[in-house]
C-alpha cells in the first residue's frame, strides 16, 4: 500500500512539474534602438542598446496582467549631429514598447504567458522591425540643451507632450526650429542583437556634476513645473 501511495506522490508531483513548466515563461533580450535623423549634411544614426525581460506565471489571478510590464535596463538613445549638437531619446518603464512594437502580437497578448513564450522562443539574434514614429512619439522624447553642461537649458525637440501649466497635450515637433532647416527625425528601428547593455554614453556627453545641478534645479521649481520638465530628464534606467 505504501508503494503504490508513492507512486501515485510521485506521478502527481512530475505532473504538477510539467504543469507549472507549462504555465511559466520568461525572457531576457537585448534590443537595440536606432534613430535616423534627417540634416542638410546626410542622414545622422544613433543607436543604443537596452536589456528587456519578462515572466509570468499563469496560475495568477487575471487583475495582475496589469503589473506585468517587462523590466527595462540601459540608457536613451544619443544622437550626436556634430556641429548642430546632441540629442538625446529618453527612457521609461514603456521603452519595452520598442519590442512590442517592432515585434508584435495579435490581441495585445504580449504579457501573457504564451506571449512571453513566443518571444522567448522566437525572437532571434539579428531579427528587425520598425517602430512607427506615432507610436514611438507615445513613450519617447528627443530633448536638446542649448548649453550641454546646464540643464537648465534643457528643450523639447519632439514627442508627445501633456503641460501640466496649460493643460495642453499633443505632438511636439520643433527639429527645425531647434537645430535649422532641413533637420527631421527620419525612422526608428529596433533589433534584437547579443551586444552589451548601453551604459554610460549619456554621461559621456552631459559630462561630470551634470545630474548634481539638475537635481538642485528641479527641487527649487514649483511642482507644476517640476512636473513638465521632470520627463525630460530620463535618459537612464536601472
Amino acid at each position: 500500500m505504501k508503494k503504490i501511495v508513492l507512486v501515485i506522490g510521485f506521478v502527481l508531483i512530475a505532473t504538477s512539474a510539467l504543469a507549472m513548466g507549462e504555465l511559466y515563461a520568461s525572457y531576457s533580450k537585448r534590443i537595440k534602438t536606432t534613430i535616423t535623423i534627417e540634416t542638410p549634411e546626410g542622414l545622422i544614426t544613433g543607436t543604443a542598446v537596452r536589456e528587456v525581460s519578462n515572466s509570468r506565471a499563469g496560475l495568477e489571478l487575471s487583475w495582475t496582467q496589469a503589473i506585468h510590464n517587462p523590466i527595462v535596463r540601459g540608457e536613451g538613445v544619443v544622437i550626436n549631429l556634430g556641429e548642430r549638437g546632441v540629442l538625446f531619446a529618453t527612457i521609461s518603464d514603456q521603452t519595452h514598447k520598442d519590442l512590442y512594437h517592432a515585434f508584435p502580437l495579435p490581441e495585445k497578448a504580449e504579457s501573457s504567458v504564451e506571449g512571453i513564450k513566443h518571444y522567448e522562443e522566437k525572437l532571434r539574434t539579428g531579427m528587425r522591425g520598425p517602430i512607427s514614429l506615432e507610436d514611438y512619439a507615445e513613450y519617447t522624447k528627443i530633448v536638446y540643451f542649448k548649453d550641454i553642461t546646464d540643464p537648465k537649458t534643457v528643450a523639447l525637440v519632439w514627442g508627445n507632450y501633456k503641460n501640466y501649466e496649460t493643460r495642453t497635450a499633443g505632438l511636439i515637433d520643433n527639429f527645425e526650429e531647434t537645430l535649422g532647416a532641413g533637420v527631421h527625425i527620419v525612422s526608428v528601428e529596433a533589433e534584437v542583437v547579443d551586444e552589451p547593455i548601453t551604459f554610460n554614453n549619456v554621461d559621456r556627453y552631459l559630462g561630470t556634476g551634470f545630474w548634481e545641478k539638475q537635481k538642485a534645479w528641479i527641487q527649487s521649481i514649483g511642482i507644476r513645473e517640476r512636473r513638465n520638465l521632470t520627463p525630460l530628464f530620463k535618459l537612464k534606467r536601472g
